[in-house]
């Protein structure tokens, strides 16, 4: 995308941020079906068939959206395998399970599908109030069905690695030198950076950053608070908070933020309750770029835009938005973070999750290496 022109408008439908669904938003209707049939629930019903409404939201809450979602679209696989065959569902047996796990091995199915067999099953069980499904002789087929179907997936690889100094640089050609007069950047630039400097800062996902709006944000004295709405990885306590703390350096992540803000005419706090989105999509106009605030942009024109300010930039590299985030996790522990620091910065609660979007560059594995003491001569 050419940062200078966009001969297109951004606002278009499939980039728009959808509303979070209401808690009576129902799974599949078997499942629901299976649900309310249980001798658990229906019992409770009868006796009072106004918690009806409650019963469902509970079962919809019970599991993420996201969750929910997958779990789904597993079901309605198992339930057309189902349906083709005349075989019973959603009352499945531990023989119906085989067959299906069987046919998904011999169509040489993704690792992705397969995997989602069991916790979508178990999940269908759970809500017909039944014990699982899977026998030992069960899980040693789908096991060997995972193990074969990761064999024919390809390798996994990072995200492309984007360096401090791409950064830096991004920012001494397009915003330091507007640091006094940031109304001159062009807007792309400016909703860019604005991303950058907050995902590196916090470590967020990409989709807990399109949710954020400008009443997320709290100047506390010199630093600001970040109030995260939702996180796939804190899903029970409705987001977490994070500090981005004022430095003295001239890319002080307070004072780009606050700069950005101004030029935008955000407002920040909850008692402001601006509703804009700090991922706003933007509409061209004969004069110029005018933001839409009330819409949040998707994330492949969100890559695109950084990958064009990069190579602004002279940065050639395909990195996407992860790529941001694994530099943050990869420079805290470079300056001697524990993995329990880290945890808190991205708000993760287990270690595998930063070591996982952790970097170890050649220059590390040699650091690695060199603790291993040398052997030593033994006397003569």
């Amino acid at each position: 995308m050419d940062l200078d022109f966009i001969d297109h408008e951004e606002v278009v439908s499939t980039d728009d941020l959808p509303a979070p669904p209401p808690l009576t938003t129902a799974p599949p209707s078997a499942h629901v079906s299976a649900f309310f049939q249980s001798d658990c629930i229906s019992t409770a019903l009868q006796n009072d068939p106004s918690l009806h409404r409650s019963a469902l939201s509970c079962l919809t809450a019970s599991k993420s959206t996201g969750t929910v979602t997958a779990y789904s679209r597993e079901l309605r696989r198992i339930e057309e395998f189902c349906s083709a065959r005349s075989l019973p569902y959603p009352h499945l047996t531990t023989e119906t399970l085989a067959q299906y796990i069987l046919h998904l091995d011999s169509s040489d199915t993704s690792f992705s599908i397969i995997a989602s067999v069991k916790p979508a099953v178990d999940f269908l069980c759970r809500t017909m109030d039944v014990g699982s499904l899977f026998t030992p002789c069960l899980s040693l087929i789908l096991d060997g069905a995972r193990r074969r179907a990761s064999r024919r997936k390809p390798p996994v690889k990072k995200a492309a690695q984007l360096l401090a100094s791409d950064i830096s640089l991004v920012l001494d050609k397009f915003f330091l030198p507007h640091i006094d007069s940031p109304h001159l950047i062009h807007l792309v630039r400016l909703r860019t950076i604005l991303r950058i400097v907050l995902v590196y800062h916090t470590a967020c996902r990409f989709d807990c950053y399109r949710r954020l709006r400008a009443c997320h944000l709290e100047l506390q004295g010199p630093n600001i608070y970040v109030h995260f709405p939702s996180a796939k990885n804190d899903q029970h306590h409705q987001g977490r908070r994070s500090a981005i703390v004022a430095s003295p350096s001239v890319y002080c992540p307070v004072r780009i933020i606050t700069s950005c803000f101004s030029v935008l005419g955000l407002r920040f706090g909850s008692a402001a309750a601006d509703p804009s989105f700090l991922n706003f999509q933007a509409r061209k106009t004969p004069q110029r770029l005018v933001p839409i605030f009330s819409r949040s942009l998707s994330y492949s024109e969100a890559t695109a835009n950084l990958r064009s300010l990069l190579a602004a930039s002279g940065v050639h590299v395909p990195v996407t938005d992860k790529s941001v985030k694994m530099l943050s996790v990869t420079s805290a522990f470079a300056s001697g973070a524990s993995c329990e620091s880290v945890m808190h910065l991205g708000r993760w609660r287990t270690p595998s999750i930063p070591l996982h979007y952790k970097l170890n560059s050649d220059s590390f594995k040699e650091t690695v290496s060199a603790i291993v003491p040398a052997f030593t001569a033994t006397s003569q």
